[in-house]
């Protein structure tokens, strides 16, 4: 600092700044994150169970056995306790007697896996778990042209929401999604018989106009007919482009969709250009994330996730990926977790093509 003396700033402040402080930073919306998202890793015992560890009751768990190819088993408060369904694949919502029993206020009840449902508590199995705060109850939401069943936490920015399609085709069609604000991300799943119709739908607010991408396949964003079309401040929208009520509003199927919008401090949505290089992007987000999951959209490539649960140090080398049911991977040279965002230290197209483009969350 040479010759600069710190006084003769903090005593005679310019017309417009402050003095470098902590207590002169932006106040965050969210001061204490782990009460609206975190993660939980165990191991399988077989029998019933408790998991704690959070500070707020789940709306959302997100669970994949770490040791074992079995497939990822999404439960969420608006479905009910022990209905899974698989990002990893498109088949209808499956209910069990022995996996997640119930949503406590500080985690959840597991079953002793009698009914071989093999998603969360196989003796010596070890797991991952991502979990989200909703707001903890559900209200009819009629903000769109069909009705809508909402769970919400408007402060986090995630909701999730519940409805029934109407087959209304050829014509646009809107959805509640309780927010209150448009949402930066939107994934849909239909809960009745599996095939082509139920694919997991993403609308990310980075992806090209008209185009959506499948969760559970490792395939490029692609054009759809807009089938999820539009995201707004109270809806989102489906366009039917098909006489049958396109993809996600046949005539009497259930529907289940996740909601996301970016809350500065806590959660972002965005994108980064691939460089090809190891050496590769830096993406600021403005905290230290626990949840990361990105895809490249311009070619077929995985869904990776990380967690600062199993990569507490850098550099961040476990994986999952979400459209597989495989065991966690590491992976060398991947990424750097930081306290401001991340850093690509991998040279291969699928995490950082040349001039390619990769969403994420």
């Amino acid at each position: 600092f040479g010759q600069f003396e710190l006084n003769s700033f903090s005593s005679n402040i310019p017309t417009g700044f402050k003095t470098l402080s902590s207590a002169n930073l932006p106040k965050p919306s969210i001061t204490l994150p782990n009460k609206h998202f975190d993660n939980l890793l165990w191991t399988g015992n077989g029998s019933s169970r408790s998991i704690t560890g959070l500070n707020f009751q789940p709306d959302l768990a997100w669970i994949k056995n770490r040791s074992n190819a079995y497939h990822h088993g999404l439960f969420d408060a608006v479905r009910g306790a022990n209905k899974v369904l698989k990002s990893s694949d498109t088949s209808a919502e499956g209910t069990f007697t022995q996996q997640l029993m119930s949503f406590n206020s500080d985690g959840y009840t597991l079953g002793d896996n009698s009914d071989s449902g093999n998603y969360v508590n196989i003796n010596g199995h070890t797991y991952a778990a991502w979990n989200w705060n909703a707001g903890g109850s559900t209200v009819t939401n009629n903000d769109g042209d069909i009705s809508s069943q909402v769970r919400a936490n408007t402060t986090a920015g995630f909701s999730i929401v519940s409805y029934t399609g109407n087959g209304t085709n050829n014509t646009d069609v809107t959805i509640g999604h309780g927010l209150g604000v448009t949402p930066d991300v939107v994934i849909i799943k239909k809960r009745g018989s599996g095939g082509s119709e139920a694919q997991w739908g993403v609308l990310h607010k980075d992806l090209s106009s008209g185009h959506n991408i499948f969760l559970q396949t490792t395939s490029a964003e692609n054009t759809y007919s807009n089938q999820i079309k539009s995201r707004q401040s109270t809806t989102f929208t489906l366009n039917l482009a098909d006489a049958s009520g396109g993809r996600y509003n046949r005539s009497g199927e259930t529907y289940i969709a996740y909601c996301f919008s970016g809350i500065t401090g806590y959660s972002k949505f965005g994108s980064y250009t691939g460089n090809g290089s190891s050496n590769g992007p830096f993406v600021h987000l403005g905290f230290r994330a626990s949840f990361i999951m990105l895809k490249n959209i311009d070619r077929s490539a995985p869904w990776y996730i990380f967690d600062i649960k199993r990569n507490p140090v850098n550099e961040a080398l476990k994986t999952f990926s979400a459209n597989t049911s495989a065991a966690e991977a590491t992976d060398s040279n991947f990424l750097d977790i930081l306290s401001n965002g991340f850093k690509v230290r991998n040279s291969g197209t699928f995490r950082n093509g040349n001039n390619e483009t990769l969403i994420y969350l």
